[in-house]
């Protein structure tokens, strides 16, 4: 019973991950490339990178009890980075910080504007994974490579 428990939350994890990198790609996808006129540029990206790493007001962000609707949409995007970096995917794949981090803005610009599936569900959806990989220690244990 208890490998059946144990294969059934690494197959709902798998998919949920499956979910998140499609739903990013596809804000990825779907986003005007602004990169040019866009006010912030490169240069602003690189501040707001930068300025993530003050953000330490959200306690408990690997609780369930976190409520990811209480994030606001610009720290989102840093706390986005953030589980990325602890679950170890950039140090895994060897992502510089830079780069998933235009990435997720990127995705997060793509999101229209929609009473659902918008980019708080794509964060929310994040978050519960990360906790269930967090809280279950699936990375840990080798489930979730």
């Amino acid at each position: 019973m208890q490998t059946t428990v144990k294969y059934t939350i690494i197959v709902i994890v798998s998919l949920l991950s499956t979910a998140i990198i499609l739903s990013l790609v596809e804000g990825v996808l779907c986003a005007e490339d602004n990169s040019g006129s866009n006010s912030q540029g490169k240069d602003g990206q690189l501040q707001r990178l930068s300025d993530c790493e003050i953000i330490k007001q959200y306690q408990g962000l690997s609780s369930f009890a976190f409520n990811p609707r209480s994030v606001n949409r610009e720290d989102s995007a840093c706390l986005s980075l953030k589980m990325f970096k602890e679950m170890g995917f950039v140090r895994f794949f060897s992502i510089p910080e830079e780069t998933l981090f235009r990435f997720i803005l990127r995705a997060q610009r793509g999101y229209r504007d929609l009473p659902y599936h918008n980019w708080y569900h794509a964060f929310a959806v994040l978050h519960f994974s990360f906790a269930v990989l967090t809280n279950c220690r699936l990375i840990e244990k080798q489930h979730f490579t």
